[in-house]
């Protein structure tokens, strides 16, 4: 019997050996509509990470087309950041201009690249105030009743790309919201999205979230022209994309 015993606990650390030495490297992208709120989340980023501000190996080739081959896009991926686990911390939907609907990350590709261990931290925000904030920063006077039908309609594709990637019960889906950023339930999950199989970087990790000083980097668009009429126009229709937006408060 203790011979058994013996053999069951050799293979046990056997098998603990291989899972460290087959350990792929992590990449956590961040999902949300333009305005979402990258901005916070690279802000309250923890040691041990490499950030990639904009990834577009993870969506785009050297033509300006889509990568559809998880192969090629892993080739991309690992001549860029090698073993490093990285955070890519600005890839909004749509990105940048033209607002081009489809300029986005394959959520999809990206799952199935081989050698990495992919996550995705879906950031929610209410859809009037998140283009309020996107929009400002591409028009002097911007057409908010078309920002915010292409805000949707990206909302739309995020809920789409939910359903393709975190259908199955698994750890490689997170989700918080950007008004409760810096309390303590999504520091919890956050931390969950960043956790590391390193015992010292993650203590530093863990350290970093509960220490750490968080800073809302938005701003309070209730005052803005048409904000209180778009906030009721859409908010019935929020529940059809909830891992992309949430209500916008109305206040009284």
């Amino acid at each position: 019997m203790g011979s058994y015993l013996m053999r069951i606990g050799c293979i046990i650390v056997a098998l603990q050996v291989l899972v460290v030495v087959h350990s792929y490297p992590i990449h956590l992208l961040i999902v949300g509509i333009e305005g979402s709120g990258h901005h916070t989340v690279i802000n309250m980023m923890p040691p041990g990470w490499a950030k990639a501000d904009w990834s577009p190996e993870i969506f785009l080739n050297e033509t300006g087309g889509y990568v559809t081959n998880a192969v090629a896009m892993g080739q991309v991926i690992t001549t860029r950041w090698g073993n490093k686990n990285v955070a890519h911390m600005k890839n909004s939907f749509p990105m940048n201009l033209p607002r081009d609907l489809l300029n986005h990350p394959d959520l999809f590709t990206f799952m199935h690249v081989p050698s990495i261990e992919p996550r995705f931290l879906f950031l929610r925000r209410d859809l009037v105030s998140a283009t309020f904030s996107s929009a400002r920063r591409f028009s002097v006077k911007p057409r908010m009743q078309y920002e915010i039908q292409a805000a949707e309609n990206e909302a739309m594709i995020i809920e789409a790309s939910y359903a393709l990637v975190c259908a199955a019960p698994s750890r490689r889906c997170f989700v918080v919201d950007y008004e409760t950023l810096c309390n303590k339930t999504n520091a919890a999950v956050l931390m969950k999205a960043f956790t590391v199989a390193n015992k010292p970087i993650q203590k530093r990790i863990e350290a970093s979230f509960m220490n750490r000083e968080c800073v809302h980097s938005g701003h309070d668009y209730s005052s803005a022209p048409h904000f209180t009429e778009l906030a009721l126009a859409y908010n019935p229709r929020v529940i059809m994309y909830p891992h992309a937006a949430v209500r916008t408060p109305i206040k009284q």
